[in-house]
């Protein structure tokens, strides 16, 4: 997620022990939000061909991912997540994008591929930076075809050793239940 490397201060830097267990919330509280809407304003995808340099930190860590991942035989891909980015974001996740060009490292940009999913800023977002549930079914959907297509990826439905992947979809589905017999 290249978007925490983008801005001026890096957020692992600010956690403390108190802040660090990000998970501590309750099911309620993760089924109430993640089927909430608000309008967030316009995404506005940058067609603009102007940059801005990220960070020096951040630009070293993406660096040592990308060195990393080529010594070791890993195709990445690098997303950026729909938000309301304003120009200087998009500059700057443009700056990110011409890297893994150069590097031959797909780019998949959700601001920019807005109307191709039919994101709605009205239906599809909890806040400015996160999606619902409905948002994140589009763009994971988008996600998942892109990797299946264009990566040598197994099928591991059914798989033992996946199991827990298999029991997470049950509770998914469990919990949308729930959602549409309370709304």
């Amino acid at each position: 997620y290249i978007k925490n490397y983008l801005k001026p201060t890096d957020n692992w830097d600010v956690l403390d022990e108190e802040k660090s267990n990000i998970y501590k919330i309750t099911e309620e509280k993760i089924i109430k939000t993640e089927y909430e809407t608000n309008h967030i304003g316009e995404i506005v995808p940058y067609h603009g061909e102007e940059t801005m340099p990220i960070s020096e930190t951040a630009e070293k860590w993406l660096s040592q991912i990308i060195a990393l991942a080529q010594e070791n035989n890993i195709r990445l891909c690098f997303f950026v997540a729909p938000f309301t980015a304003n120009e200087q974001e998009s500059m700057k996740l443009k700056y990110a994008q011409n890297i893994a060009e150069v590097n031959n490292i797909p780019f998949l940009n959700f601001i920019n591929l807005k109307d191709e999913l039919a994101l709605d800023p009205a239906k599809d977002f909890i806040d400015a930076m996160h999606t619902n549930y409905f948002g994140a079914e589009k763009v994971t959907s988008y996600m998942g075809d892109f990797l299946w297509l264009n990566y040598d990826l197994e099928n591991h439905y059914g798989d033992e050793k996946y199991a827990l992947w298999d029991e997470d979809l049950n509770v998914r589905n469990h919990e949308w239940n729930i959602y549409l017999l309370q709304s």
